[in-house]
């Protein structure tokens, strides 16, 4: 059986501290929906997002991001997530000052 994973390019519109969760972001993006869902009343998605300890608010709103859309919404600490954002980064530098 073949998955194709729906990947998209989306613009994070609010980004706020989750009200349950010390270590999560409660992010709304918008991925280029044409109908409104039922979660926000609009066409951006809700998001949980654990980016809490990489970036500040103000530094993910404004920000485009991947987000993998088609896995099976879900609820974290009582809040819709219905996508899953997708984050990398890159190796420290070695000594010589080259990438790994």
């Amino acid at each position: 059986r073949r998955v194709h994973g729906d990947l998209r390019v989306g613009e994070i519109k609010t980004c706020e501290r989750h009200p349950e969760a010390d270590s999560l972001y409660l992010l709304t993006i918008d991925v280029g929906d044409k109908e409104k869902n039922n979660v926000t009343g609009s066409t951006v998605r809700q998001v949980v997002s654990g980016l809490v300890k990489y970036y500040e608010v103000k530094e993910l709103v404004g920000r485009k991001v991947v987000v993998f859309c088609n896995i099976k919404a879900g609820k974290l600490k009582g809040k819709d997530s219905m996508a899953m954002v997708l984050a990398a980064s890159l190796p420290p530098p070695s000594e010589e000052g080259k990438e790994i």
